[in-house]
């Protein structure tokens, strides 16, 4: 049997008719009845004729594979599937609905030629807007975040009493030359009137106790209460929503709240914790929230997680305080580098054909046990140049050298029982599904 009478009988149609083409399928004015398993539904003529309606809105809702012969259900891009919790996203629908909402902006249907334009500048300004609101709010809530827990952390031993105890002692202090002959601030054995300095160890230990307990026990009952998502720094979850697994209430704007309001107790109270890992999930919550105000990524999950990875890094900035350089000269030195490199690369008379402007030449082969040393080399480089970044970011030089032989024995000591991460194996143990990079797998 031959290709085309094989495609005829999966057809369903006479020997002596002729295939129709993709065109006479999907066109409105199609005189052949192709068979379907909507056509031979109950409703008849009116459940097949969306199969046969122009791509337009969308994917049709049924078509045929004429090259194999096959029946191919294609899902319509009108009717949004339902994102429910622990579910993958459909990353080739989303794609596919976007592309579909570039060309329908494109063509405007019936607006005029002026609103299309500012239509589609406004489309290409979401991402900018979104962006920019996502980096002021992250910038804005690790502000308040680092004050209110300084001020957390500051009431456990006194308060500001001349300007207001809402004030941290910084603050409260600015115009004393030395924080311990500051007047402003009283600590709590001098506002409860304890004169002996037994007493006043007494009352300040106490009060500096009491107050940890309360705030930490605090953040944690909201946390168990109103927004149970918000414990941990959210780190493994962000990895596996970016894969495009759904975990609904994750990145809510209670969620948001309640790890902010968290955060300022429980560091503040003095528990061994940062705020370096539950900024990104901060930042992240944020993105969530903005993107609905942005038809671009409140309807596309796809779309919605370039913002998310977009936001990780914005969290990563404020939570280590990264200092750059100003705005205009940052973009400005952007610009100028980019034009250099350009210019050399077309105005060069004379170029090496090189790809880099020095080189060693080697006059001899390498030996195998040359490799133990070298290795050695890059893994001391890399450590070095990882630390000494950190410490600058963070001012801490002189803790260099006992840091790097910290976190060269931690390491392998932590490779020695395993070599992936603890955000891996959080997610294992919680049963995320996650495909680690790392790792080659077998499909059968």
């Amino acid at each position: 049997m031959s290709s085309k009478q094989g495609s005829r009988s999966l057809l369903g149609l006479p020997p002596d008719q002729d295939i129709p083409t993709s065109h006479s399928i999907f066109s409105d004015d199609d005189p052949l009845d192709i068979p379907s398993r909507a056509a031979q539904s109950p409703e008849g003529e009116e459940a097949s004729q969306p199969s046969r309606k122009g791509l337009g809105r969308g994917i049709a809702s049924e078509s045929f594979d004429i090259a194999s012969g096959l029946h191919v259900e294609d899902a319509k891009l009108d009717s949004m599937p339902e994102v429910k919790d622990f579910m993958t996203i459909d990353w080739t629908y989303y794609a596919e609905k976007d592309r579909e909402r570039r060309i329908q902006g494109l063509r405007g249907g019936r607006r005029s030629a002026i609103f299309r334009v500012l239509l589609n500048i406004y489309d290409a300004m979401q991402s900018w807007l979104a962006l920019t609101a996502v980096g002021f709010t992250c910038g804005a809530l690790a502000a308040m975040v680092g004050t209110g827990s300084d001020w957390a952390n500051d009431i456990k031993f006194g308060m500001c009493y001349g300007r207001g105890f809402w004030i941290t002692r910084q603050m409260c202090c600015k115009d004393s030359a030395d924080m311990l002959s500051c007047s402003n601030w009283k600590s709590w054995a001098q506002l409860l009137g304890a004169s002996h300095a037994s007493s006043e160890q007494v009352v300040s230990y106490v009060i500096y106790i009491s107050i940890a307990v309360l705030q930490a026990g605090y953040a944690a009952w909201l946390c168990k209460v109103f927004a149970p998502y918000a414990v941990a720094s959210g780190i493994g979850e962000i990895k596996v929503i970016l894969s495009g697994f759904v975990i609904k209430k994750f990145l809510g704007g209670w969620t948001l709240l309640i790890k902010c309001v968290g955060l300022v107790l429980a560091v503040g109270s003095g528990l061994s914790i940062g705020k370096e890992g539950p900024f990104i999930h901060v930042s992240c919550c944020v993105a969530n929230v903005m993107s609905r105000f942005f038809s671009k990524f409140a309807t596309n999950e796809v779309r919605k997680r370039e913002l998310l990875s977009a936001s990780a890094a914005a969290g990563i900035a404020v939570a280590f305080g990264i200092s750059l350089l100003s705005p205009k000269t940052m973009w400005r030195a952007l610009f100028c580098a980019t034009v250099a490199a350009m210019s050399l690369q077309r105005l060069n008379p004379q170029p090496s054909g090189k790809m880099v402007l020095f080189e060693i030449t080697y006059h001899h082969k390498w030996r195998l046990f040359e490799l133990i040393p070298f290795a050695f080399i890059g893994v001391i480089g890399g450590l070095v140049c990882l630390v000494v970044v950190m410490f600058e970011v963070t001012g801490g030089y002189e803790y260099v050298l006992p840091v790097m032989v910290g976190v060269l024995l931690s390491k392998w000591v932590a490779d020695a029982f395993g070599k992936s991460s603890i955000y891996i194996e959080l997610i294992h143990l919680k049963g995320y599904p996650h495909l680690d990079n790392k790792r080659e797998y077998a499909f059968k």
